[in-house]
């Protein structure tokens, strides 16, 4: 390995345990209890080392998420194209393919959903600074015009109910994210993770009501 192989091996390794203790934190303190300080505290390092690595709170809170953004934008991609290769025959398989790619979702970085779910709890979009919201505004707005275009494409195939495909996008992914913070809080509980049983079943008995007949 080369002293600059090294080098980039060794700043990635350092972001990312900034990265883990700061997902530890934010979701016990939440964001605006949280401070840098609290951060560099549980990783060891000074506070100027997370400073050099990420310019501010907002930066690394949103390093948090943006993984699991670009992966929804991966999946929903990937069901736009299986819907236009005609991959599913009827409502049933395509909504069985959305509860499959939420429960993929999931599966990728079930830890950076919290991170989401706090960022949602705490209205966090009107506290982050304007380049950071640009950023934010960007890549969520491609995901959620990505999803109202699914569903546009699942009336059009006669598979769903002609209903507003907006408020449509916007049921799904609420539910899916209170599916989730119900079912974190009730394994805090009986420590039993019935998660993905849960999402199967809620979406397919919910989204029967809005199958076409």
């Amino acid at each position: 390995m080369s002293i600059v192989q090294r080098r980039a091996k060794e700043r990635n390794e350092r972001i990312e345990k900034i990265q883990k203790a700061a997902r530890k934190v934010f979701w016990k303190k939440g964001y605006h209890n949280t401070s840098v300080e609290d951060i560099a505290r549980k990783v060891s390092v000074s506070k100027g080392t997370v400073y050099f690595y990420f310019r501010s709170k907002d930066e690394l809170y949103v390093s948090l998420m943006i993984p699991l953004i670009e992966q929804l934008n991966f999946l929903l991609k990937e069901f736009e194209k299986n819907v236009q290769e005609g991959q599913y025959r009827n409502g049933e398989e395509f909504i069985r393919g959305i509860v499959d790619l939420l429960i993929e979702l999931h599966k990728f970085d079930p830890h950076a959903l919290n991170i989401f779910q706090i960022f949602q709890l705490e209205s966090l979009f009107s506290s982050m600074s304007e380049p950071t919201r640009d950023i934010l505004r960007k890549i969520g707005h491609a995901n959620f015009t990505l999803l109202q275009r699914i569903i546009t494409q699942g009336i059009e195939l006669g598979y769903l109910l002609p209903l507003d495909p907006v408020q449509l996008a916007d049921m799904l992914w609420g539910s899916f994210l209170g599916i989730v913070q119900l079912e974190q809080a009730k394994f805090l509980i009986s420590k039993k993770n019935h998660l993905l049983e849960t999402l199967t079943f809620t979406f397919s008995s919910f989204c029967t009501g809005i199958l076409k007949k």
